[in-house]
């Protein structure tokens, strides 16, 4: 405790005082300010890498991935072997329509977005960035919204089957549907 007192008592003087200074001339004040400009500029940078990774994976894994595959299917959508259709015509989603659904999941994953620099950080650094959390809270306000869409709504849609007038089916069933279509 003694030390704690003394190392205090030494700062808050070389803070109040500023007697001590360096071969340039420079205080202890000056060095504090230069840190905390130096921490707002990283802070910052953090912050633009952080929403920079989050878009360029959202591109590839809600954009490029499904326009280049012909059923239109995110890779999540291949791994479960899940295949969304339009209600309608029991066909593919047109392009159209994957880039809207690109856009929803977009929106819907940005709820992550505040543990992206959570590795670097850790966790009591990610509250340090306010815009981060603002935008993961209004996407989780956005997901509770569709939570409660899904369950008001008769055939348990969410806003991007409402949108996209489509549907999810696993695999198998589609590909029963064609060979009957095709049969007759």
């Amino acid at each position: 405790k003694r030390f704690l007192s003394l190392y205090q008592t030494i700062i808050s003087d070389l803070k109040t005082n500023e007697k001590i200074k360096n071969k340039e001339g420079k205080t202890y004040v000056f060095y504090m300010n230069n840190i905390k400009n130096e921490e707002e500029k990283i802070k910052k940078c953090n912050m633009i890498c952080t929403f920079i990774s989050f878009f360029i994976t959202s591109i590839i894994l809600y954009f490029i991935i499904p326009l280049t595959n012909h059923k239109g299917r995110t890779i999540s959508e291949i791994i479960l072997k899940v295949e969304r259709v339009n209600t309608r015509k029991i066909s593919y989603l047109n392009k159209r329509y994957v880039l809207l659904e690109g856009l929803v999941n977009t929106f819907e994953s940005m709820s992550i977005i505040m543990f992206i620099p959570f590795i670097e950080l850790g966790l009591s650094g990610i509250f340090s960035f306010p815009i981060l959390y603002t935008v993961s809270l209004v996407s989780m306000v956005f997901l509770v919204l569709q939570l409660i869409l899904l369950l008001a709504n008769k055939y348990a849609k969410t806003l991007k089957e409402l949108s996209t007038n489509s549907m999810c089916i696993d695999t198998s069933t589609m590909d029963d549907y064609f060979r009957e279509t095709s049969n007759m």
